[in-house]
């Protein structure tokens, strides 16, 4: 091979490495890196937004009432016991039902029997007697004849009666007063917030409920409640008070600029 012959070979040897070079520099250079967004758009940066609490309330006055009433018996023999308690707790419910309560707002919650032991100096001396307990629950649905009704099952023979617990039958109209209160409230919140930070408060993103104390379903809790007996004859004295329903709301907004 002549010196003719090894100068081409030569310059294009030399022009493929400098090609390569070129590719090794350009592929080293690295990307411009993205993020992409909630929304599935490709930003350059995050959102913002600002989240927010808030609570609502709204109070009504109860319109139904459940209360305990039953019969206690003390008597020498286990049928004597429950025979007695038996013969009270009839005239109990059938003076329940001359009330106009219906037989489905009646519910036995409870009925127990247990012997009772006389005592000496030494302990136990024998059997005394047997006491049973039969409890009703009992749903009144005109809770202004709520006072009449204790008076009634007392004179019936009721000698027990107690856990008067007041209610809403329908509580939605409260529950969604409750929750335009709590969004207002988060609403107030945030234009504070996005006023001291300068800038726009922009749309609602998410919201989320959550229950009184923030968890939980919303329940309803007794604002007050006063029952007062007055046994002098036979007037049982009622006050229903209000009712207080509670809910919480998490509220995320844009930021518009």
């Amino acid at each position: 091979m002549n010196t003719k012959t090894l100068v081409p070979i030569a310059l294009v040897l030399l022009v493929a490495l400098a090609g390569f070079m070129v590719g090794r520099q350009v592929t080293s250079t690295p990307a411009a890196s993205v993020v992409p967004s909630t929304n599935g758009a490709v930003n350059a940066s995050p959102a913002r937004t600002i989240s927010v609490s808030g609570i609502g309330e709204a109070n009504g006055t109860p319109d139904i009432a459940q209360v305990q009433v039953g019969v206690e018996i003390f008597a020498k023999t286990a049928a004597e016991a429950t025979g007695e308690n038996e013969r009270f707790i009839s005239a109990v419910i059938a003076t329940l039902a001359d009330a106009g309560i219906e037989e489905k707002d009646l519910q036995t919650t409870n009925y127990n029997m247990w012997v009772e032991q006389s005592y000496g100096e030494n302990g136990p001396t024998g059997i005394s007697g047997y006491r049973v307990s039969n409890q009703v629950n009992v749903l009144v649905r005109d809770i202004d004849k709520l006072g009449e009704v204790l008076a009634a099952v007392t004179d019936a023979g009721a000698n027990n009666i107690f856990g008067i617990n007041f209610s809403v039958e329908d509580p939605s109209a409260l529950m969604d007063a409750a929750r335009t209160d709590a969004m207002a409230d988060a609403r107030s919140k945030a234009e504070q917030i996005a006023e001291m930070a300068g800038v726009t408060l922009g749309d609602v993103i998410s919201v989320s409920e959550g229950g009184a104390g923030g968890g939980g379903a919303p329940m309803p809790m007794i604002d007050m409640m006063r029952a007062e007996s007055a046994m002098d004859g036979g007037n049982v004295s009622v006050s229903a008070g209000q009712l207080a329903y509670n809910t919480s709301v998490s509220v995320v907004f844009a930021i518009e600029n």
